[in-house]
């Protein structure tokens, strides 16, 4: 049997198919490839483990008092917050789609929402902005902000929208507080991340937000302006709403008090509970997102498997080999399984990839110039690449070799009149590659 080399060998034909070149070598005629692009990503939930929880509080009554038919009530609220943390590489571990293991995060992971979890005393409706960025420090600064608007926040990457917060008692299970869904997924490049949550009207909800436990002050919550609010009603409604006294925003420092000093002053702890931010405690917050993959399927004409396949995916634009974590690997190529599905999973999606994949008594199939989106592709932003191979009835010929890739020292065009040029002819060529270890191929390429 004549054997097919992985790399190197002349192609029998080859097709351009929206910017991706794709190659056939020792396959019969009705061997075919397809690239296409799946926006149907497999989600996946990261959750990060709670050891704590923190007190918020935006609305606390202080008196109630009667004239008559009157009631007369006192109460503080405060309808704006930022929960904002640091969030380390060394913190970003937590547990993927309920697994029992705490794992990193996966590099290139899109993050396409957020949730902190906790809870609620009212079920009610907020507007939920949240803003995700690199960060070279290792702890928050400690700005100090004269109003609530004038902490500028940059790198939006979360739609502003009005998110239902459920009501859930402190006895049952911690739930999702705070969902915000990005206009855009965040790409997580490694290193460490700024997130902003901003919280507006906020009405009548005190909340308890898991946190954890690390080890540099990493995370705070600011609160905007608040008021001490005196209300007198009656039976059926409002008569009079008076306010008292306002709280100017805290935004000073890394340890701040979500009801600030001055309350605390006036009035010392609320219904015993300590009104200050915990120290060295990073909310507990979880993340949707999904991956960037190349998902290959390989079948026959009847839509049987054909056993293991090689498969070999190249990063062009790093020159490195993708060998996937905990696999063994032949001159970087490793062995599907005999299901003819494999998936390379977390890569880069701006980068441009080569797929090789050769079966035993098939022959081989290379697609060139994958990319994930991009010009001269049908590919749009955030889509899984979906590589189907069909190969025709079983060749005289065997993939039981995989050599390294080989360096072309010149090629050689010649016409059908024997005519020799470094550069190809118009119509018909006969194209002869000459490599540095020797050896040569010839193939057929016709020049439209």
């Amino acid at each position: 049997m004549k054997k097919i080399y992985f790399i190197g060998m002349a192609l029998g034909m080859a097709t351009a198919l929206n910017a991706q070149t794709i190659g056939y070598q020792g396959t019969n005629p009705k061997t075919t490839a397809s690239v296409a692009w799946d926006a149907n990503q497999d989600m996946h939930v990261f959750s990060t483990v709670p050891t704590d929880k923190q007190e918020i509080l935006t609305f606390a009554p202080l008196s109630q008092t009667y004239s008559g038919d009157t009631v007369i009530n006192k109460h503080i609220e405060f309808h704006n917050w930022i929960v904002s943390c640091l969030v380390t590489d060394n913190d970003f571990k937590g547990k993927i789609d309920g697994s029992s293991d705490l794992k990193f995060f996966p590099k290139f992971g899109e993050i396409k929402g957020l949730f902190l979890s906790g809870h609620n005393n009212n079920e009610q409706t907020i507007k939920i902005t949240s803003y995700v960025k690199p960060f070279l420090g290792s702890t928050l600064e400690a700005p100090s902000y004269l109003s609530f608007s004038d902490y500028a926040l940059t790198e939006q990457v979360s739609e502003t929208e009005y998110n239902e917060v459920p009501e859930v008692d402190e006895e049952e299970e911690a739930q999702p507080l705070f969902k915000s869904n990005f206009i855009k997924p965040y790409t997580y490049r490694g290193g460490n991340v700024s997130v902003d949550v901003k919280l507006e009207q906020t009405i009548d909800m005190d909340f308890a937000m898991n946190i954890m436990n690390v080890t540099p002050k990493v995370a705070t919550v600011y609160r905007g302006k608040g008021a001490e609010i005196l209300t007198k009603r009656n039976r059926t409604e409002v008569l009079e709403t008076t306010k008292l006294y306002d709280f100017e925003p805290v935004f000073a420092g890394i340890q701040v008090y979500n009801l600030g000093d001055e309350f605390i002053s006036r009035h010392g702890e609320y219904n015993g509970n300590y009104l200050g931010l915990k120290e060295n405690a990073l909310p507990a917050y979880g993340l949707n997102y999904f991956t960037n993959d190349i998902k290959i399927s390989v079948v026959n004409l009847k839509g049987e498997t054909v056993g293991k396949c090689l498969a070999r995916l190249k990063n062009v634009t790093t020159n490195e080999f993708i060998i996937p974590t905990g696999m063994a690997a032949t001159n970087n190529a490793i062995t599907m399984d005999t299901t003819g599905k494999f998936s390379f999973e977390g890569l880069n999606p701006d980068d441009t990839y080569m797929l090789e994949v050769a079966c035993p008594n098939y022959g081989m199939v290379t697609v060139k110039d994958v990319k994930f989106s991009g010009e001269n592709t049908l590919a749009k932003e955030n889509n899984d690449i979906v590589v189907k191979i069909t190969f025709d009835q079983e060749v005289p010929t065997s993939v039981n070799n995989v050599e390294s890739e080989k360096t072309i020292e010149n090629v050689q065009y010649i016409s059908p009149a024997g005519a020799e040029s470094s550069t190809p002819f118009q119509g018909v060529n006969i194209v002869v590659k000459h490599y540095t270890d020797g050896s040569k191929t010839i193939a057929k390429q016709v020049i439209k």
